[in-house]
């Protein structure tokens, strides 16, 4: 398996890998996630993700076969009355095809973060996961991640 980091050549591979997770995601809540469209999302990954200096994009590969990326981002948030000042490295997207699961891709994506994070001079790494996502709980959580907050909604329609 070979971990790369993602280029602007690779926006039409990631938009791909990023069909099966935001498959999942609209069934789960239609009414806020949209099914996929590719057009769509290689425009957003050629101009908001893969333009962001505050991001890195990178791509399992097997056997040269895209199988997987993350996207993470790197957060700073000012002191308060409240918090103290935070810096963290957070995993905004992940997504691993279904017949790669479970062969170590996702592990080795979200250690190439984990040591991204530690050259950065962080001391976190941070996700969200939606409340359907049982799997991926249990898969973050044997990489170490834990519960911190609990978000709750109330639908009026």
């Amino acid at each position: 398996m070979n971990i790369r980091r993602a280029t602007l050549d690779d926006v039409g591979i990631l938009a791909r890998l990023n069909e099966d997770v935001q498959r999942i995601h609209a069934a789960a809540y239609p009414t806020i996630f949209k099914q996929p469209d590719y057009p769509a999302v290689m425009t957003d990954f050629k101009t908001r993700i893969l333009g962001n200096p505050q991001g890195q994009v990178y791509i399992a590969e097997v056997d040269g076969e895209a199988v997987g990326y993350i996207y993470a981002l790197k957060m700073e948030r000012l002191e308060n009355p409240y918090t103290y000042a935070q810096r963290y490295m957070l995993i905004d997207q992940i997504s691993v095809k279904p017949t790669a699961q479970g062969h170590g891709c996702g592990r080795k994506l979200i250690q190439t973060v984990i040591d991204w994070a530690t050259a950065c001079g962080m001391a976190r790494v941070m996700l969200d996961t939606w409340g359907f996502n049982v799997h991926a709980h249990g898969f973050f959580e044997t990489m170490g991640f834990k519960r911190l907050k609990l978000s709750m909604a109330l639908d009026l329609n």
